[in-house]
């Protein structure tokens, strides 16, 4: 969340608020005001500039295609899109949103959900059944069925969550707990 000031964000985005607050009478005025903002480029609607998640959804939603439609011969803002000027963007829209919104503390949002990704990364380097299948030669189910018994062992054993535990001891620890937990000699 970066702010919920309504007014704050779409001043920001570079949009009219009392415009938005007046409502609108057509889908063109809709469209027209969307091409008020001072990020609005043609280019980031482009079909083909779309991921494919979006692109699959877009393509069926008559509005967006309608939209594309009304906006083929409009005058366009020189804005350079492609995916240098596209990291260029996001950076420089980075610094301005925390500038812009500092009650949303952005750096340490960020940083929270950065550690989390990492954290994630580590458990998963360290067991995974990738891992399991190599050293135990265990497959199918039976991966699924010896992690949980492996789990269910940690938290009564050591009595500590499974991620911290997966964290805080070195792989021999680890995989010697799993033998132990699943009888593995």
């Amino acid at each position: 969340m970066v702010s919920k000031d309504s007014k704050k964000i779409f001043k920001f985005l570079g949009y009219d608020y009392d415009r938005l607050s007046e409502g609108f009478e057509t889908i063109e005025d809709i469209y027209d005001y969307v091409l008020t903002s001072k990020y609005y480029t043609s280019n980031i609607f482009k079909i083909e500039n779309l991921t494919k998640v979006n692109r699959g959804r877009d393509v069926r939603r008559k509005s967006y295609m309608d939209f594309l439609t009304y906006i083929e011969d409009k005058k366009e803002k020189n804005i350079k899109y492609d995916n240098d000027s596209v990291i260029d963007i996001k950076f420089n829209t980075f610094n301005v949103i925390k500038n812009t919104f500092d009650e949303c503390e952005l750096d340490v949002r960020l940083n929270e959900i950065n550690y989390s990704l990492v954290r994630t990364k580590l458990i998963k380097s360290k067991f995974n059944g990738k891992r399991l299948m190599e050293k135990y030669e265990i497959t199918g189910k039976d991966i699924g069925i010896s992690i949980n018994k492996f789990k269910k062992y940690i938290e009564v054993v050591y009595n500590i969550n499974f991620d911290d535990f997966i964290i805080t001891y070195d792989l021999d620890y680890i995989y010697g707990s799993f033998e132990n937990a699943n009888n593995i000699k």
